[in-house]
């Protein structure tokens, strides 16, 4: 059995009308629930944690750490060409674009890759 790893632009993060992205900006992910099932299953503990009280900082480092975990490639430019870093930090988080930062939990949340049908000869 091998993990597979998608190639997905960032234009398909989410509804994201207000950004313009170029050919080379892209992530390339481990679904969240390829993980080993104890990784994953922090995550949902975290979240779960997080529903019971209000922690936008343990939020946006929740959303940085999935980041950690299931990003295994970070391409994305900014409006000069300059490289934008993967946020590590809360603080990395809220420098994006407010729908981008938006975007990215809710899509580690439902993402579980894509289906390549094969055809039998």
């Amino acid at each position: 059995m091998q993990v597979r790893i998608f190639r997905v632009p960032f234009g398909q993060l989410g509804d994201l009308a207000e950004l313009e992205f170029g050919e080379q900006d892209y992530l390339m992910v481990r679904p969240l629930f390829a993980l080993p099932r104890g990784q994953a299953q922090q995550f949902v503990d975290r979240v779960n944690a997080l529903r019971e009280g209000v922690d936008q900082i343990g939020a946006d480092q929740l959303v940085c750490d999935m980041l950690a975990a299931c990003v295994t490639e970070w391409h994305l430019a900014g409006a000069e060409g300059e490289a934008i870093p993967q946020p590590r930090t809360p603080a990395d988080l809220n420098a994006l674009p407010g729908g981008l930062a938006g975007a990215l939990a809710a899509f580690f949340w439902s993402y579980r890759g894509e289906t390549h049908p094969t055809t039998a000869a």
